[in-house]
């Protein structure tokens, strides 16, 4: 729910007002910031969850950061991808492309679990797994943005629906 009331916010106010700055809002620049704002998120979890581990009691309040954080981030990163790829895909395989991008992200989702369930039979505390996933989440921005520059052309607009790739 709460995607669907932001995601009308950043195309309509937050993109226009940061185009308006000078900032580029193109889909890798949105994707990496997306990352980014993800591995806060998993650092904040992991900061709660750390607490937890320590016995202490944490106001249930705190999940909130983490949830508007995590819908930003899909907002920046899924929804960005999940454009970009249909925009780029020639029309005849938009479809497929488009279930392609969704099956990374379940891919995704099924390897998380299997992380997670991992490291519990092993032992291995849960705030130590969300700090671990906070740093590959910034490793991936990092190699992501070192792709995206040698592979794609920051022109600062977005394609609309159909238009060749710019690279």
């Amino acid at each position: 729910v709460l995607i669907l009331l932001l995601l009308p916010l950043f195309e309509k106010s937050i993109y226009p007002a940061l185009e308006r700055k000078g900032f580029s809002t193109s889909a890798p620049r949105r994707m990496c910031a997306g990352m980014v704002v993800a591995s806060v998120a998993f650092f904040v979890a992991a900061a709660v969850d750390l607490r937890l581990a320590e016995g202490r009691r944490v106001n249930i309040l705190w999940q909130l950061p983490q949830i508007f954080l995590i819908t930003v981030a899909e907002i920046l990163v899924s929804v960005t991808g999940l454009e970009y790829s249909y925009t780029r895909a020639p029309e005849s395989l938009r479809a497929s492309v488009s279930a392609l991008y969704l099956l990374t992200t379940a891919v995704g989702d099924v390897l998380a679990g299997v992380l997670f369930a991992a490291a519990g039979r092993l032992g291995i505390a849960r705030p130590l797994v969300l700090f671990a996933c906070a740093a590959a989440m910034l490793a991936t921005a990092f190699a992501f943005t070192r792709v995206a520059r040698a592979h794609f052309v920051d022109d600062g607009r977005r394609s609309p629906v159909g238009s060749p790739p710019t690279m």
